[in-house]
């Protein structure tokens, strides 16, 4: 009888822990990197890390 109830709680969670993240991917908005800089985004820290990074590359 242990084992019955064991498995279930551990069904339930695996099955709770999927639609949590079907959720996150799919239906919770995703967050902006310029999020609170100007509209838009000159200024920005991720902003000018990226342009940073390209001009390295280059």
């Amino acid at each position: 009888m242990m084992q019955v109830i064991l498995t279930y709680i551990i069904i339930f969670f695996s099955i709770f822990v999927a639609f949590y993240r079907i959720y996150q991917v799919f239906l919770k908005p995703k967050h902006d990197g310029c999020k609170g800089c100007s509209s838009n985004c000159k200024g920005c820290s991720l902003n000018n890390l990226k342009n940073e990074i390209e001009i390295r590359r280059k």
